[in-house]
């Protein structure tokens, strides 16, 4: 996948009243535009992370409502997970929102076109396997 860097997603933060969520990395094949999005989920008006969970889960499952396939939660390596299977027009967004001691809350989406889905679903699986807890460096 070809990688843009954060430097390229100076203007591309996304707003949503209270909460943003901001770009730090994306990855893209755009041959088969499949992409892999990382993000730090903020907020000015929200002061605890266990309380920004909670509004950016129910903002989620609101927005998305009728198109969410599937919701859980699990663990990785001592990384709670929550998941969100979406289903869009045309595309599956896989939006995993990882909550850890060790580091901000952060958002992973995965946008793959609804077409190649069963052939790509192995590869993103293993990416989420591949999660593992580093040490945060803010810049």
């Amino acid at each position: 996948m070809e990688r843009i860097t954060k430097e390229g997603l100076q203007n591309a933060e996304l707003k949503n009243s209270s909460i943003h969520v901001r770009p730090l990395q994306i990855f893209a094949d755009k041959k088969r535009k499949n992409y892999c999005f990382i993000s730090k989920l903020i907020s000015s008006k929200i002061n605890s992370s266990q309380n920004l969970k909670k509004v950016y889960k129910k903002s989620i499952t609101k927005k998305f409502n009728e198109m969410i396939l599937k919701k859980g939660s699990y663990h990785i390596k001592n990384i709670l997970v929550y998941q969100f299977v979406i289903n869009q027009p045309n595309v599956v967004n896989l939006k995993l929102l990882l909550s850890s001691d060790s580091f901000p809350l952060l958002v992973i989406d995965y946008i793959i076109p609804t077409n190649l889905y069963k052939n790509n679903i192995k590869a993103v699986e293993s990416s989420i396997g591949s999660i593992k807890k580093l040490k945060w460096n803010e810049k």
